[in-house]
């Protein structure tokens, strides 16, 4: 008998919590935005580090966050290591242009071929929210030579 008792209350509780979330508001899809990114340099400076520079536009007005990855194999050494732009980037139709900064892990890059990867993910916010969302990419492997 207590256990029934025990158990209906159960049913009553559940099937309240169920009603709540079932009753919520509904969640509103978000867009899709075009982002174009687009790697125009790879340069590596005196200190060893890959600058990745490149072309970001959107299809409509976003913020946008920027990473960038690089890696090498020198000897037996793989070098790899990321970097970010650590404020929000406008993007827009008009393009912006981004500079990453990526510092290996260990030890220095070096002139030679390296891998980059050049990242975005952009919001284009409507109030608090992000009403649209898209992301773009881009991989290169070239050979390097350190600038001046």
């Amino acid at each position: 008998m207590v256990h029934s008792v025990l158990f209906r209350r159960l049913a009553i509780i559940l099937s309240v919590l169920l009603l709540a979330i079932l009753s919520t508001f509904p969640v509103q899809a978000q867009e899709t935005v075009v982002v174009d990114l687009t790697i125009t340099s790879v340069t590596l400076n005196r200190a060893g580090n890959i600058i990745i520079t490149g072309i970001l536009a959107c299809a409509e007005p976003g913020e946008a966050l920027v990473r960038a990855d690089a890696s090498e194999q020198v000897g037996r050494t793989f070098l790899s290591g990321s970097g970010e732009i650590s404020d929000i980037v406008s993007c827009g139709p008009a393009g912006t242009t981004v500079t990453v900064s990526v510092t290996p892990q260990v030890g220095t890059f070096r002139p030679g071929v390296v891998n980059v990867v050049l990242l975005t993910s952009v919001c284009t916010p409507d109030r608090a929210i992000c009403s649209g969302v898209g992301s773009d990419g881009e991989e290169l492997t070239l050979r390097v030579k350190r600038t001046n």
